[in-house]
């Protein structure tokens, strides 16, 4: 699926992963695949998170 493929490169271009969790989702009447992605924050940003 084209779109899939443009999404997930986006994702990862953002330092973003799989991390392997994978769920159907339905979409107008459709089964597809709903994949989870995850990255790990920077000590900065795990600082402002914690800040708000």
């Amino acid at each position: 699926m084209r779109v899939e493929r443009r999404a997930r490169r986006f994702y990862e271009k953002a330092g973003f992963a799989p991390d392997g969790a994978e769920e159907p989702f339905e979409a107008v009447g459709v089964m597809v695949p709903e994949v989870r992605y995850g990255r790990r924050l920077s000590a900065a940003e795990a600082a402002a998170d914690r800040r708000g």
